[in-house]
This record gives C-alpha cells, sequence and structure tokens, in this order.
C-alpha cells in the first residue's frame, strides 16, 4: 500500500511540474498548436494560411499585424452580427476574406509567425485583459463609417 500512493504522489508531482514546465512553441506540433485554440488542425490550418496570406508578409517582429487579423476572425466568431459561428464559417463567408476560394487559402501556406500569432491572440482573449474590438482590416486604409482602432503589420483595423 505504501508503495502505491509513494508511486501516486509522484506521478501526481511529476504530472504538476509538467504542467508549470513552459514548453517551447518550436516543440508544439501541429496538432498541439491547434488543441492550445480549440481548432481542428484543418480549421487551425485554413486560420494559419489566412493569417499568412491577409499580414501582407509583415515581418514586424512583435508579431502585432497578424495577431490583430487573428483577432479579427476570434471577434467575428463570437459577434452574432456576422451570422458565423466557428473559424471556418468565418473564413469561408462569401465576399470576407478574398484569400479563401472554396475553402482553402490559395496564396500563402502558414509559418511559425501566423502560428504563433493565432496562439497569441488566444492567449490575448483567454487573459480577461480588454481585447481590440476589430473585425475589419484592409491595406488601403480606414474605413470611414467605422472607428479606426489602428495600422499594425501593414494593414488598418477598425471596429464597428
Amino acid at each position: 500500500m505504501m508503495n502505491k500512493l509513494i508511486t501516486l504522489v509522484s506521478v501526481i508531482s511529476l504530472g504538476i511540474s509538467l504542467i508549470k514546465a513552459p514548453v517551447p512553441f518550436e516543440a508544439l506540433s501541429l496538432e498541439e498548436r491547434a488543441a492550445l485554440v480549440g481548432l481542428s488542425v484543418e480549421d487551425y490550418e485554413l486560420m494559419s494560411d489566412v493569417v499568412e496570406a491577409e499580414s501582407n508578409r509583415s515581418t514586424d517582429g512583435d508579431l502585432t499585424g497578424r495577431i490583430y487579423i487573428a483577432l479579427v476572425i476570434f471577434n467575428r466568431v463570437e459577434d452574432e452580427r456576422f451570422n458565423c459561428d466557428t473559424v471556418r464559417e468565418v473564413l469561408t463567408a462569401p465576399g470576407q476574406f478574398s484569400t479563401v476560394r472554396n475553402g482553402r487559402c490559395s496564396c500563402a501556406d502558414r509559418t511559425d509567425f501566423s502560428d504563433r500569432a493565432i496562439i497569441q491572440a488566444w492567449e490575448w482573449i483567454q487573459s480577461g485583459e480588454e481585447v481590440p474590438e476589430v473585425y475589419f482590416f484592409n491595406c488601403r486604409g480606414y474605413f470611414s463609417s467605422r472607428s479606426a482602432v489602428g495600422e499594425f503589420g501593414g494593414n488598418y483595423f477598425s471596429g464597428f
């Protein structure tokens, strides 16, 4: 009985230490990255491809432009004005993301930049901190009838 108790305590201690130890981003598999944000691998890959394609491949070191694109997607899922309940529905809605055709993004392949941006946007949302209410973006300038939020990574972001 004592050996079983010691083994159980050891396993619990090991599990706790594994939870506390940060896992380097590069060590996460595609499946783990998708699971972190609650998406299927297919939806995660599509979102990452779109974030990459829509980012104008900006190389801003802090990933801000890509994070804001991911925020637009996540915000639209949560906002009933878009009638989309999933990331895939947001990305494939007619006339919304010019880089998506027939349920696929044909313009760019996902990168670690876009993967990181999705995870950072999700973590920002989950943190409870105030998150910008961005729902639209383009590379030409602010929408005149919408509230401007800012310009990040070559795109202009706005809310309603």
